[in-house]
């Protein structure tokens, strides 16, 4: 939803283009930054203390959002909505498989991947709706009314959980590596997109989150209690899993990011009719997912994740040659035939990661989401770049023939995502879990 708040925070602040998008770029950055430390939280405090508090610390930062006076303050503001989000999501997975018997899972998993379906694919339209009649400010408040209304559903319904370590240390040299090496990161995808020949400039980011990331690796490895149990990414199934949902949130977040531009770049629709072409999508995913949540137990994960994923990839194909020759329904189509891929390859991917490997269920909740924040963080990121390629740095437009290379860039990692999937099947032991 915020993503369509881009051009109007451009033209209110008068701010460059490629600055504003650190309004997108630090909440991912700190939702990722968030997610490893869910699960210390949640075991130190207890899961119904954890996600009460960060709800509520949620609402507080969206309405300080929405009263930012510049481009700075909202940044900031996005950074602590961003962190709360990474600390509740993990948590909310968690509870469901505290609150929820082995036999009843598939279902529960199923019933928040569609929620989480809902969510994604009306907020567009929501957005859009208020950016053409309230203000980019509105958004804000209205991201605060959810959280606000969770707060009580949480606190009465939330399996009261207490951790049986009263005194857990927090591994904050690891936090740190892996703060600046994701704030790094995303400052080195910016520095691609706006790069001017500056080498050194180029260089120091891209170097520096090579760095931290093998430093927070090997730490992770080393460290007592680590913040993300990184040996069990060794083995092959979670290894796997992990890379898969990595790449589906590649797809999952750089396609959702790039519609409603192409939309309203190329096929000149309002940014209402933008948000408005991915709602028959999201219906189609609502519905597509509480049919995945009745299978998740009976079918094969592989058969599911494979199918689901190799159909959202041919959706990009599909975008990638659409043109404004065709009408809003053809559009929304090709849209609502990803997202039925999607229905499937979700929940299989999610219950996929909570099944492989020995991680607690904390620790397996916070690498299902990180792996997915991480990869649509750098779908955003890449594809926008791909999708500006060739373009000089004070350029906004993007173009057809951008928005194609884009779409077939994001087909392209999904395909790869598919044979990571075959890697899965071949590495899984158990056959009641394929």
């Amino acid at each position: 939803m915020v993503n369509l708040a881009i051009w109007p925070i451009v033209n209110e602040w008068a701010v460059p283009p490629h600055s504003a998008q650190w309004v997108s770029s630090a909440y991912i950055a700190a939702l990722a930054m968030g997610l490893p430390v869910s699960d210390w939280v949640a075991r130190r405090f207890g899961l119904k203390q954890t996600v009460v508090v960060f709800l509520a610390l949620y609402c507080l930062a969206s309405i300080w959002a929405a009263g930012a006076s510049n481009l700075s303050a909202l940044v900031v503001a996005r950074i602590f909505q961003g962190f709360c989000a990474g600390i509740v999501q993990p948590a909310t997975l968690a509870a469901l498989y505290v609150a929820f018997p082995a036999e009843r899972r598939g279902v529960a998993v199923g019933l928040f991947s569609f929620a989480t379906a809902a969510a994604a694919g009306t907020a567009p339209w929501i957005g859009g709706m208020l950016a053409d009649g309230a203000g980019w400010r509105s958004m804000f408040v209205v991201l605060a009314i959810p959280a606000a209304v969770a707060v009580p559903l949480a606190y009465n319904f939330y399996p009261a959980t207490t951790s049986r370590v009263l005194k857990m240390p927090m591994d904050w040299a690891g936090l740190g590596l892996l703060a600046m090496s994701l704030g790094l990161t995303v400052l080195g995808l910016h520095r691609v997109a706006t790069w001017g020949g500056e080498m050194v400039g180029l260089l120091f980011p891209v170097i520096g989150a090579a760095t931290g990331f093998y430093l927070f690796w090997r730490r992770e490895l080393s460290v007592r209690d680590p913040l993300i149990d990184m040996g069990s990414l060794a083995e092959p199934r979670m290894a796997s899993s992990c890379l898969i949902n990595f790449l589906l949130g590649t797809g999952l977040y750089g396609s959702t990011f790039l519609i409603p531009l192409y939309a309203q770049e190329v096929l000149r629709m309002t940014a209402n009719d933008a948000g408005l072409v991915l709602l028959p999508g999201a219906c189609v995913l609502m519905a597509g997912t509480l049919i995945s949540a009745k299978l998740l137990d009976q079918m094969s994960l592989t058969v599911m994740m494979s199918v689901g994923i190799a159909v959202f990839a041919a959706s990009n194909i599909l975008l990638a040659y659409a043109s404004p020759a065709n009408t809003f329904a053809a559009f929304a189509a090709i849209v609502a035939f990803g997202r039925l891929g999607l229905s499937a390859a979700h929940p299989a991917v999610h219950l996929a990661i909570m099944k492989s490997g020995t991680a607690s269920v904390g620790q397996s909740a916070g690498l299902t989401n990180l792996t997915r924040q991480l990869g649509g963080s750098f779908g955003i990121l890449s594809l926008t770049l791909v999708a500006h390629w060739g373009h000089a740095p004070d350029i906004t437009m993007i173009g057809q023939a951008g928005y194609r290379r884009a779409f077939i860039a994001s087909a392209m990692l999904l395909f790869a995502a598919v044979a990571a999937a075959a890697i899965y099947s071949s590495a899984q032991s158990d056959p009641q879990k394929l």
